[in-house]
């Protein structure tokens, strides 16, 4: 079973890499992937390897299923009682 690693992480910096990561594929099957991190970072205390991965298959399903010249978005928001990324 793989380990987890906890630390304090910025969702918007492991955001921001998955998107730099996936650019080529993206930009190779002429898809637009736009990343709404929003003007505050979001602190969490998560492993960041895991949460890059999770996020790194929402974009590649994104990518395998959504017609050429599509938009596909993936937002970030906070309230007072929880964080979610869509």
């Amino acid at each position: 079973m793989a380990s987890v690693r906890r630390s304090p992480i910025s969702i918007k910096r492991v955001i921001e890499e998955v998107m730099e990561s996936s650019r080529q594929e993206i930009e190779q099957k002429q898809l637009t992937l736009v990343a709404d991190t929003g003007q505050d970072d979001l602190l969490v205390e998560a492993d960041a390897t895991k949460i890059a991965m999770a996020l790194s298959n929402l974009v590649q399903n994104a990518a395998t299923y959504t017609d050429p010249a599509a938009t596909s978005s993936l937002w970030l928001a906070r309230s007072r009682i929880m964080s979610r990324c869509r």
